[in-house]
């Protein structure tokens, strides 16, 4: 397995990418953010743009695509946050194939995210596989844009090959959450055990 695919594999285990037979449908994540296949977040003009397919397996028009996307605003206004994603099923008839949105994660990766970690850091192929895990996920999550002002004292532990002080760092804090309760989350031990085995791996 290469190492992009165990990026995706790590994002698909975390991350989930809702489907029915007939493809994978938009939903609304814990935020009220309108969201697709491993994740994604786009705004209704980019939305719009992704290969979308309709009932009948025709390529979806693009006023089904932003009728679709509005019509998951409208269900999740004076909502109370989160409902499971097959709630959002039964809103919209546009479907994407999986194997579309499988792919489409692996072209991200490569041209936005692997990119974006490169630049925070100067480097890349330098990490062990298991950082590079954690940077990935963090950074799929909090965006590829001013990845290194979003997370300093992390990428500078990782600079200087501070595994224990990075497997702190790399914890997800929400608002109300103290770091204590965050650092016990399934998703943040995940990542933190990862640093952890960095000590003393190679590249």
């Amino acid at each position: 397995m290469s190492d992009l695919d165990v990026y995706v594999a790590d994002l698909l285990a975390h991350e989930g990418c809702p489907a029915e037979p007939a493809g994978c449908y938009p939903y609304l994540d814990s935020k009220g953010l309108v969201t697709f296949g491993i994740g994604e977040h786009l705004s209704i003009a980019d939305f719009a743009r992704v290969p979308w397919r309709s009932y009948n397996d025709q390529a979806a028009l693009e006023s089904e695509c932003e009728g679709a996307y509005n019509e998951l605003l409208h269900e999740g206004q004076n909502r109370v946050f989160p409902f499971p994603a097959s709630h959002y099923a039964q809103f919209t008839r546009i479907r994407l194939p999986k194997a579309v949105a499988l792919q489409r994660c692996k072209d991200r990766l490569n041209k936005e995210f692997l990119p974006a970690i490169e630049e925070a850091t100067g480097y890349v192929n330098d990490f062990p596989l298991a950082c590079m895990r954690v940077l990935v996920d963090l950074c799929w999550n909090s965006g590829a844009k001013g990845f290194r002002a979003e997370w300093p004292k992390l990428l500078n532990a990782v600079d200087v090959d501070d595994w224990a002080e990075a497997s702190r760092q790399c914890i997800t804090v929400n608002a109300g959450e103290t770091h204590e309760d965050a650092a016990k989350k399934p998703r943040n031990m995940w990542r933190r055990d990862l640093m952890l085995s960095c000590a003393g791996a190679t590249p």
